[in-house]
């Protein structure tokens, strides 16, 4: 016994294509998708390594401080802390510092405080005084980035 089939498939012949046309819509989707998480990714890079830049520079110039504010620089800070009492307009050699042999450029600028602040010099007749100073850590990088630290300090040294 033969058995024929007595209804041929005639489906596929209406399609004429669409679910290849379905197929590279999904593509097309996919590769916008895809090119948007990309550029997407690389804005979140350049965004956390200006970051860490800038945390680096303003690292730098706060320890540039730390050091200058330490006892072995005390002699550098008493000679500027002198000049800019006598003129405050002086231009003292700012102090520059390196960590550990590493490439970030950091110094300290000394100046007399801005007018009009709430610190001012006081002696204890005649044996110290208190000299207002304003110190100014600057560090920069290659790339552009630079961060500013500032402080008002008194110096206590000879009248």
């Amino acid at each position: 016994m033969t058995l024929f089939a007595t209804h041929a498939i005639t489906g596929h012949k209406n399609q004429k294509g669409i679910v290849l046309v379905v197929a590279l819509l999904i593509l097309i989707v996919m590769t916008v998708l895809s090119v948007s998480m990309l550029s997407s990714s690389m804005l979140e890079e350049r965004m956390a390594s200006n970051l860490q830049s800038q945390n680096t520079t303003f690292q730098a110039a706060e320890s540039c401080i730390r050091t200058t504010l330490q006892p072995a620089n005390e002699v550098s800070r008493q000679n500027a802390a002198l000049a800019l009492d006598i003129n405050p307009n002086t231009i003292v050699t700012p102090i520059k510092c390196t960590f550990d042999n590493t490439t970030i450029p950091a110094q300290v600028d000394f100046s007399a405080p801005p007018p009009g602040g709430m610190i001012s010099g006081f002696t204890t007749g005649g044996v110290v005084k208190a000299y207002p100073m304003a110190l100014s850590g600057t560090s920069s990088l290659v790339s552009g980035t630079s961060s500013t630290v500032q402080e008002v300090i008194q110096q206590i040294g000879p009248p």
